[in-house]
């Protein structure tokens, strides 16, 4: 079979044309849906049917929150950014950046993952609040997600014995900190197929 990586915008014009998508049985092709971030409320349950990878960049929320609703209405933009609903429905979700159009900082993706705000801090509680991930959920959209969409999974994206050695020390406990200091976060130590390819002068 023939593996596809389709780029969401023009994704849902092709569907609207009468093209599908047939399911294939778990080990596939894991077709996969790149931007899929405005998606029809009744097509989660079908992603997850279908076995398609949903591939999402975090940082895209913060920035397009501000005019999403205006242009995609009120209907649309309830199937924005849904990382939380399609985590729920237990699509694959893995994570990346888009750079150049968005910063190839990944503290940026994992903060907007978990906030939903702008670096300032708005709105207060979040944009669409309800569709905001743990800070353990949004790691493993980076790392184990983003393994098995690239069949890598029995590879890299965990610590364990037989895996890749390619790890990233942080200046910050990500899973301890308030929200706003993943921000101020940066890698201390890069550990690339076992060797140490970077190391943080303390300033």
């Amino acid at each position: 079979a023939i593996r596809m990586a389709l780029e969401g915008f023009g994704f849902e014009r092709s569907m609207s044309r009468g093209y599908d998508i047939a399911p294939y049985p778990p080990g596939g092709p894991r077709h996969r849906i790149e931007h899929a971030q405005v998606v029809a409320p009744t097509d989660f349950a079908r992603f997850r049917d279908l076995g398609v990878v949903a591939s999402m960049q975090p940082a895209h929320a913060i920035s397009d929150k501000r005019w999403a609703q205006d242009r995609l209405g009120e209907y649309r933009v309830l199937g924005a950014y849904s990382w939380h609903t399609m985590q729920s429905h237990s699509v694959r979700v893995p994570f990346g950046t888009d750079w150049p159009v968005e910063p190839v900082n990944p503290y940026l993706g994992l903060y907007a993952a978990v906030t939903r705000q702008s670096t300032e801090g708005d709105p207060a509680g979040g944009w669409w609040p309800q569709e905001r991930l743990t800070i353990e959920g949004a790691i493993r959209c980076y790392t184990t997600e983003s393994a098995y969409a690239s069949f890598e999974e029995t590879e890299k994206g965990q610590i364990a014995v037989g895996m890749l050695a390619d790890l990233v020390v942080h200046t910050k406990d990500l899973l301890t900190v308030r929200p706003e200091e993943i921000l101020q976060t940066e890698a201390a130590i890069t550990i690339f197929d076992g060797r140490v390819v970077y190391e943080r002068k303390d300033k």
